[in-house]
């Protein structure tokens, strides 16, 4: 056998050895439940470039679903629905489940820090590890931080400027911030659907209602049933999205299937935090534009909101380790452990 027939023989079992892995290769296709509809920031955000990257990662090996609100789960049933194995897995805000635990409210802490902050807490400051470990043991399930949003804004029928403006007030909210409304502030929180905010706002059952950001909340057109819009938002400074699916589920997936979901998730953080900052300063521009005026919060409100949140979260840490539950403790130390540092270590970035 001469040289070239030798090399061209060889090169064809090559070809045949490295085919055969690419061709056993298991191939997956999963139901992702969002909480909103297709034209959501939380779904073109969040979800989408998250399927779409882990589409890109695997060279289409893995595909995602994107199934919106209501089609497979109900609103606030999105983490019943992987569990019930309806869907595969799910796109969501843990402040969901925080009748479940108290612990869920963490990733939007009532006064928390700024979305930077947060951001490096979790990638550089051990976050990401202490959640992923908090949901293995709280649900079973495996979760990956999927989209990283900035700090949201209030609107409402009357001017909340001070501590005394939110006594009483009607308020539509959800997770910890409704706690330490009605236990820190006098209020009187109530939740309701997304579909239900406008209608509700409108008719003024509610005297104020907070759901998103500005570009989100345009999108609702909570801007048209209010007069007022307050900001900052410091009831959630900024927040984070998690993808959870069954651990026995992610734990028999291929090492590079894995590694592809967990990069994609954090690019996906990355790149929608700068993305939908940049639709709510728009947003704000329009809203600065158009028949509603905006409220700034006292400096006083702020730190109060601050101060009695971090008052009430180590309150409820106890009565959870009184339950035998240390993980409110736990996440709220790794959380505050990092904010005061980011203070004390930051002086030298601009403000």
């Amino acid at each position: 056998m001469t040289f070239g027939r030798l090399f061209a023989a060889f090169a064809v079992t090559a070809a045949i050895g490295l085919a055969a892995p690419a061709a056993e290769a298991q191939n997956f296709r999963w139901k992702m439940v969002v909480i909103s509809n297709e034209n959501s920031v939380y779904t073109t955000v969040f979800a989408k470039p998250f399927a779409e990257k882990v589409a890109e990662l695997t060279n289409g090996r893995a595909q995602i679903e994107v199934v919106p609100s209501g089609v497979i789960a109900p609103p606030f049933q999105e983490y019943n629905a992987v569990i019930d194995g309806l869907a595969d897995m799910a796109n969501v805000p843990s402040i969901y489940i925080y009748n479940r635990d108290p612990s869920n409210g963490i990733p939007a802490l009532p006064g928390g820090m700024p979305p930077m902050a947060a951001l490096q807490w979790v990638y550089e400051g051990g976050g990401d590890a202490l959640w992923k470990q908090y949901r293995r043991e709280s649900l079973k399930m495996h979760a990956i931080v999927a989209g990283f949003g900035p700090t949201e804004i209030i609107h409402g029928h009357k001017p909340i400027r001070t501590i005394d403006d939110l006594k009483g007030v009607k308020f539509r909210t959800a997770g910890m911030w409704a706690s330490i409304l009605k236990d820190k502030f006098g209020g009187a929180p109530t939740v309701a659907p997304v579909g239900e905010i406008y209608t509700q706002l409108e008719r003024k059952v509610l005297d104020a209602a907070e759901f998103s950001t500005p570009s989100e909340n345009m999108i609702l057109g909570l801007q048209r049933a209010a007069k007022y819009i307050m900001v900052p938002g410091a009831h959630v400074n900024s927040f984070f999205f998690e993808t959870v699916m069954k651990q026995e589920t992610f734990d028999k997936l291929p090492a590079d299937i894995k590694k592809a979901m967990e990069t994609a998730g954090k690019l996906v953080s990355f790149e929608s935090l700068l993305k939908w900052q940049s639709l709510d300063m728009k947003a704000m521009e329009q809203l600065r534009g158009g028949g509603n005026e905006i409220v700034e919060l006292s400096p006083e409100l702020q730190k109060a909101i601050r101060d009695r949140t971090r008052e009430w979260v180590y309150e409820e840490a106890k009565r959870q380790e009184e339950k035998n539950n240390p993980w409110m403790k736990r996440l709220a130390d790794s959380y505050y452990g990092y904010l005061d540092h980011w203070e004390k270590a930051s002086v030298f970035i601009a403000k």
